[in-house]
């Protein structure tokens, strides 16, 4: 396998990516009182998800097998991977700064779509065809795993508000199409070519006459809206039960940041310690960071690599009746997505292009604790620009996401500043602004690799781990950026 390189300029531009890093303080443990987005409004926690175990109920442990820091959708894919392999006995702690799902997956604006296929002539550039289509698998798999997980749950698609219309990624000129269907014609050639097949091109006036939007063109894609606080509140509860069933413990405390990591003081098998923002502190010999742009918090040589970036969304009603029949779109001048909820109300986000007051595109920014009004601005043009009309606000908020100067996530054993493998800490994190499609099939990779590392006690503890077929190369987390010996 080839070093891994840097994105070619037609990928960056996709991703908006960081032109080189940025000379960045920790993150900071994240805001008491962000702006309250739709889910909080409109999700009522249980009492009991709510409650978590606490320290007073005399139920928390003072010792624990894994400690997952994070309860957003990568850390509740991972446990929930993890009970698979773990024994009885065994037990794990699950801990959130804020409420439950309190991050960005519970404050993102709930788009759901595979997107490799359209820039595979970009991947492919980078990390050769297999690289490219192992891209495609992760985010394919992860994109199938939410879909099975609310089927499974035979409740219906209302358990997680899925809405399956599919995704029109709008163009706003003759060179943007042409682009994208260069992209599809290598994936064409790469073997997909009843996967592009799958795909339908919209006119003018077929996006004129069916959704009432002007472009110059569109490509629909397979795509799905959700509910992303109601699905990881569902999956944290299957896991509960699987955990019940097996004869694993799982505690959780909420509101309560962990806000730093010792080595333990003799040789039991428990070497961290993690002390918490109320004062306890508890012992483990795993340690699972998964809380993406948060990270630097307590792994404090990754600021400048992972970079904490401030996504906006906003939720309006537009004055005249819209019927967007369930689908979402990408709007090329909002860098982000747009979609319709039952209500007829719509849920925009992006804009971060706009934002000439910081730091371009919002990178560096980690305070979710208010809005940035040009980017306010930026968003409610998307409607008018594309659809016409006025609209009247109903909420904004705001999510801080993680992003990399390639683009791609940082997956597996936690390195020191120095590049030295770190006992028993992991991470998952940085998906760019793609986390829904990355970030459950991410956390259940993780999960097999703390599995193995736990049989093996090494120091190296993904020696003689097997890759999963679909999980790409690149993806991990090494001190060069290079392949492993292991992934030979």
């Amino acid at each position: 396998m080839s070093a891994r390189k840097g994105l070619p300029s037609s990928l960056g531009k996709l991703y908006h990516i960081i032109p080189s890093r940025l000379p960045l303080p920790p993150t900071p443990t994240p805001s008491k009182n962000p702006p309250e987005c739709l889910w909080d409004n409109e999700f009522a926690r249980p009492d009991w998800l709510s409650r978590g175990t606490t320290e007073a109920s005399g139920q928390l442990k003072g010792q624990v097998d894994i400690l997952i820091i994070g309860t957003g959708i990568t850390g509740v894919s991972c446990l929930r991977r993890l009970l698979d392999g773990l024994e009885a006995g065994s037990t794990v702690r699950v801990a959130e700064a804020r409420r439950f799902c309190g991050g960005a997956t519970g404050r993102n604006g709930g788009h759901l779509a595979s997107y490799p296929l359209v820039y595979f002539k970009a991947l492919s550039s980078s990390y050769e065809t297999f690289g490219a289509l192992e891209t495609l698998e992760l985010e394919d798999r992860s994109v199938a795993t939410i879909l099975s997980k609310i089927e499974s749950w035979g409740e219906g698609d209302s358990v997680a508000d899925l809405v399956r219309g599919g995704s029109v990624i709008l163009f706003e000129d003759e060179a943007g199409e042409s682009k994208c269907r260069a992209e599809l014609e290598v994936a064409r050639q790469a073997g997909l070519r009843e996967r592009v097949d799958t795909l339908t091109w919209l006119s003018s006036q077929e996006l004129k006459s069916r959704f009432n939007v002007s472009a110059h063109s569109g490509l629909l894609i397979p795509a799905f809206t959700l509910f992303p606080l109601k699905f990881v509140a569902r999956l944290f509860e299957e896991c509960l039960s699987v955990a019940k069933e097996s004869g694993i413990t799982i505690e959780w405390e909420t509101e309560n940041a962990v806000t730093s990591l010792e080595e333990g003081t003799d040789n039991r098998v428990e070497n961290w310690v993690a002390r918490f923002a109320s004062g306890h502190s508890i012992s483990c010999s795993q340690v699972v960071h998964t809380t993406n742009a948060y990270v630097s918090s307590l792994l404090p040589h990754l600021a400048s690599t992972i970079i904490p970036t401030r996504a906006q969304v906003l939720h309006l009603v537009p004055s005249a009746q819209a019927t967007l029949h369930g689908t979402s779109f990408s709007p090329p001048q909002a860098r982000g997505y747009l979609f319709q909820r039952p209500d007829g109300s719509v849920i925009i986000g992006g804009g971060r292009h706009a934002a000439t007051d910081g730091q371009r595109y919002e990178f560096g920014e980690a305070n979710d604790g208010e809005v940035n009004p040009i980017v306010s601005e930026e968003i409610e043009n998307v409607w008018k620009t594309s659809w016409g009309g006025e609209v009247e606000k109903k909420r904004e908020w705001t999510g801080i996401m993680a992003y990399t100067s390639t683009g791609i996530p940082f997956v597996g054993q936690v390195r020191d500043k120095n590049g030295k493998l770190v006992r028993g800490q992991w991470i998952s994190a940085a998906y760019s602004g793609h986390g829904m499609s990355r970030a459950p099939a991410c956390g259940e990779a993780l999960a097999t690799m703390v599995l193995h590392g736990m049989k093996t006690g090494l120091v190296d503890a993904l020696k003689g781990w097997e890759k999963p077929a679909w999980f790409p190369r690149y993806y991990f987390y090494d001190s060069k950026r290079e392949e492993l010996s292991y992934l030979k």
